[in-house]
């Protein structure tokens, strides 16, 4: 597996990750059963700079086949 094969599997694992947070983080902001005000903000932080990683690893892959 070469190094892009890699960014795009890492890519897929990161998507998944952000699709579930969303899910629990909306579950929770609406009607909160595990976290509290803080750690839900927490969550919501955190699934914002995992997309922002997704952006970036984006990125790198259309570079890295464009090369």
């Amino acid at each position: 597996m070469d190094y892009i094969e890699r960014m795009e599997v890492e890519l897929r694992e990161l998507q998944e990750k952000i699709e579930k947070g969303g899910k629990f983080y909306f579950k929770e902001f609406e009607n909160p059963k595990f976290l509290d005000k803080y750690q839900i903000r927490d969550l919501g932080q955190q699934i914002e700079h995992m997309k922002l990683y997704e952006t970036d690893l984006k990125c790198r892959i259309a570079y890295a086949k464009n090369k």
